[in-house]
């Protein structure tokens, strides 16, 4: 795929010489930008999720028409030759294309599709509902902790597998599992030099979210081959690229526990809304680390045991957006009535089972420390409701509570809303 995407960038990069007839010097170019673009794309993996006109190929088209103008104006000085000069005809119509494309998503036109993103937000007062959150699953293991705790796990677990292997941090993901709270990460290769010297990753580590004192688990008799720490065909995000997904935007890649206990990744499939912008999430992909195998599934169709198709950072977007432009693009340059932007994003589990980004609403003024409501939106469906409420910021909560507890050397971590 990396080769045949080289392949055709190359023949419309040299385009300008072939129509000059500069036959030789556009075999040396191209000789010399095929090799060169093959390694980059294999090792960049470039979606084409914008379009083909507006993707990273064509960007490194417009550079190689650049190069091309440039060379052919240095040939036509040497050699008065004006008609050269219109090599630059084919970098201006390039560079034109892609100033057009990106006006059109500017916000200044677009404004009330930005704000649209987030889809239609039931308000409702905080009164009303019993919100969803349930009193027997609070979580009580911060973020950190689970990190220091599956590290500490891992350096005494049997075989001395912590040598080739570490927790990947980026993908502890807190999720339901059985009923109860948990923080699952795979174990991942530490550097290339054990990925060529080992079949696969021997498995994943599971902290408790509930119970800081529950037994960390390391389950080892795993043989994951596709992960973000492998190389080559090997590593999962390239897998997926050569596998169907090169024209699909792929993002949030999450380590969870599927019904039947087998650990699959969860990826999230977007596209952009608004020109290159905007994020709209179409499903998910799940993938067996295994053998590779893969299934897509919209929106709507979601298995239940998945617990995160909309990620965290598109939740944050929706609601920068709409906290910004929903009063129109003059108003958030110019009036700021009413503008809002999000807190940071956290998962709650509801007294229905579900998963809930509970995400606070505050001003922009960045003295204000209390909210204006806090929105619930289900992780699977992106579906939201705004709840009035008056309360402090995440960040006034462990202020306040850092000024308690901060002469004992503590700090406080991961704060969540719970009703």
């Amino acid at each position: 795929m990396s080769f045949v995407m080289a392949l055709v960038v190359t023949l419309v990069a040299v385009l300008p010489l072939l129509v000059l007839r500069k036959i030789a010097i556009g075999a040396i170019f191209g000789g010399i930008i095929l090799p060169l673009l093959w390694l980059i794309y294999y090792a960049a993996t470039p979606s084409l999720v914008w379009g083909i006109p507006w993707s990273l190929p064509s960007v490194w088209v417009l550079i190689c028409w650049l190069v091309a103008a440039i060379a052919c104006s240095s040939y036509a000085n040497e050699h008065q030759e004006p008609l050269l000069f219109h090599a630059w005809w084919f970098f201006g119509a390039g560079l034109l294309a892609l100033g057009v494309r990106g006006c059109s998503g500017w916000s200044a036109f677009r404004s009330s599709d930005y704000a649209g993103l987030i889809g239609a937000v039931e308000t409702r007062e905080w009164s009303q509902d019993v919100q969803p959150a349930d009193p027997l699953h609070i979580r009580q293991v911060s973020d950190e902790l689970a990190s220091f705790l599956a590290d500490k796990q891992l350096g005494s677990a049997p075989g001395a597998i912590g040598s080739q292997f570490e927790v990947s941090k980026p993908h502890l993901t807190l999720q339901m599992v059985r009923g109860e709270l948990w923080y699952v990460a795979p174990l991942d290769f530490k550097n290339f030099r054990v990925w060529t010297s080992v079949d696969a990753s021997p498995g994943y580590v599971m902290v408790h979210g509930e119970d800081p004192a529950h037994p960390v688990t390391v389950k080892s008799d795993q043989h994951f081959r596709y992960m973000p720490g492998a190389f080559f065909d090997g590593n999962l995000e390239r897998h997926l690229w050569a596998h169907g997904y090169l024209t699909r935007g792929l993002t949030d890649y999450t380590f969870e526990i599927d019904e039947q206990g087998n650990a699959r990744w969860v990826v999230s499939v977007f596209a952009p809304a608004v020109a290159w912008w905007g994020t709209k999430v179409q499903g998910v992909v799940i993938v067996n680390p295994t053998d590779g195998s893969h299934t897509f599934y919209p929106v709507g169709d979601i298995p239940d045991w998945v617990d995160r198709a909309v990620p965290a950072g598109v939740v944050e977007e929706w609601l920068t957006y709409r906290g910004k432009y929903a009063s129109g693009w003059w108003n958030s340059v110019w009036t700021h009535l009413n503008l809002t932007v999000p807190e940071d994003p956290n998962l709650v589990y509801g007294h229905d089972g579900q998963p809930y980004w509970v995400t606070g609403i505050t001003s922009t003024n960045r003295e204000d420390e209390s909210l204006i409501g806090l929105v619930y939106t289900h992780c699977r469906t992106g579906k939201s409701v705004f709840y009035h409420a008056i309360g402090g910021t995440d960040q006034a909560v462990l202020t306040s509570v850092n000024n308690k507890i901060k002469y004992r050397n503590w700090h406080g971590a991961s704060p969540v809303l719970y009703n």
